[in-house]
C-alpha cells in the first residue's frame, strides 16, 4: 500500500500580476500519509480544545462536560448537561468498581467496556432498560468525539446494540384534562395543577414554563399567540393560544421582582404534587410535568392538526421527533375511517 499521496494544485496568478506570472501553472507535491494524519489530528484537537492523547476516560468526560456547560443556552440545554454529569458519576463509580482505580485509559475503551457498563447500570444500579438507555446514548457523544480527535481507533458503539427504547409517550385524554381542570385544589398544589394545564394547552416543557415572560404572550381578546425560543435547542415555538390557554394564563401567579416571569416552584416540587394529584384521580401512570407536553402533541395530532404545524408549535428541530407523538388512538381510527365502507363498494 502506498504510504505517500501525490496531488496537483492548479494555480492562477492574482489579478494584476500577469506581468510576473503568465497564465496557469501546476504544482505537484508528495506528502507522507501518516505525517498528514498526525498534522490533521493535531489541528482537530487544537480546534476543539480537547485534552491530549493518552488521557483517561473520566478526564475526557469531565472536559467534555466543561465545554458542553459553556454552550448551555446556546443550542445546548441544562437538562442535557445534567444527564452528562450523572453519566460521569456512574462512569466514576463503574471504573472504581471494575478496576479499583480512579481512571480508565481512553485507549482501552472498546465494545467490551460498553458491554460491561450496560449491565452495571441495570444490575448494580437497578435501573430499568428504558432508564439506562439514555445514559448509554449520552456516552456515545464523548466517545465519538474522541474518535474524531484520533484518541480512539474505533467507535465502541458500532457493534453494540442498546436496550430497546420505549417510544410510546403517555398522555392524558380530553376527559382527564377536563377532570383535572375541575379538581378542587388550593394553595401550592392548585398552582402546580394550573402550570401543568398550561403545558397541556401550549406544549411548553417545564424549563420553558419557568422562563416564560409576559412579553412572550400576545393577547387578542380570548385568544392570542405565544412566541418563545425553547430553552433546550433555541428554536422558536409559535403557539396559537386557544381561549382555555388564555384563561389559564389569567389564573397563574407572576413574580413580583420585575422579571416579568411566572412564579414556578422547582421541578421536584411540581412533580411531587402532580404525583399526588394523579393518585387522587386514579390515573394508571405516574403523573409528571412533561406529560403536559405529551398531551398537547398527542391531542392535536389525534384531532387532525398537520404534523408540520404541531412540530412548529413544539419547537422541534426535526419532524421525526414530532412523529413519536403520533399515537394511533381508537377515536382517530374511527374518525379517519368514517367513509371506509365506500372503498369496498
Amino acid at each position: 500500500m502506498e504510504k505517500t499521496l501525490t496531488f496537483t494544485l492548479k494555480l492562477c496568478p492574482a489579478k494584476g500580476k500577469q506581468d510576473i506570472l503568465k497564465g496557469y501553472f501546476d504544482l505537484q507535491a508528495c506528502v507522507d500519509i501518516r505525517q498528514l494524519a498526525v498534522v490533521l489530528r493535531q489541528a482537530l484537537q487544537e480546534e476543539s480544545g480537547s485534552v491530549e492523547a493518552g488521557c483517561g476516560l473520566l478526564e475526557f468526560a469531565r472536559e467534555h462536560n466543561r465545554q458542553f456547560s459553556e454552550r448551555v443556552g446556546h443550542g445546548r440545554s441544562r437538562s442535557s448537561l445534567y444527564k452528562y454529569e450523572i453519566l460521569l458519576r456512574h462512569l466514576t463509580a463503574f471504573v472504581a468498581l471494575a478496576r479499583c482505580r480512579r481512571e480508565w485509559p481512553l485507549t482501552d475503551v472498546d465494545e467490551g467496556f460498553v458491554r460491561d457498563f450496560a449491565p452495571y447500570l441495570r444490575t448494580d444500579l437497578g435501573l430499568a432498560s428504558g432508564t439506562s438507555r439514555p445514559y448509554l446514548t449520552a456516552l456515545k457523544r464523548p466517545l465519538r468525539l474522541a474518535c474524531r480527535q484520533g484518541l480512539l481507533q474505533a467507535d465502541p458503539f458500532a457493534v453494540v446494540d442498546l436496550p430497546p427504547a420505549a417510544h410510546r409517550h403517555y398522555s392524558l385524554t380530553k376527559e382527564e384534562v377536563a377532570r383535572l381542570s375541575a379538581l378542587p385544589l388550593s394553595g401550592t398544589r392548585a398552582g402546580v395543577r394550573d402550570l401543568f394545564l398550561l403545558s397541556c394547552f401550549t406544549g411548553l416543557a417545564y424549563a420553558d414554563v419557568r422562563r416564560l415572560r409576559r412579553e412572550d404572550i400576545e393577547r387578542c381578546d380570548t385568544t392570542g399567540w405565544l412566541t418563545k425560543p425553547r430553552e433546550k435547542n433555541g428554536r422558536v415555538a409559535v403557539v396559537r393560544l386557544m381561549p382555555e390557554a388564555v384563561a389559564m394564563i389569567d389564573r397563574l401567579r407572576w413574580r413580583t421582582d420585575g422579571s416579568g416571569m411566572l412564579a414556578v416552584p422547582d421541578n421536584r416540587t411540581c412533580n411531587r404534587h402532580l404525583h399526588v394529584i394523579g393518585l387522587n384521580m386514579g390515573l394508571k401512570r405516574q403523573l409528571h410535568f412533561h406529560i403536559g407536553r405529551h398531551t398537547f402533541a398527542t391531542l392535536l395530532l389525534s384531532a387532525g392538526v398537520p404534523i408540520e404545524t404541531v412540530s412548529l408549535m413544539l419547537g422541534h428541530s426535526r419532524i421525526t421527533t414530532t412523529q413519536m407523538y403520533a399515537q394511533v388512538t381508537r377515536n382517530k381510527i374511527v374518525n379517519d375511517t368514517m367513509n371506509m365502507s365506500r372503498a369496498f363498494l
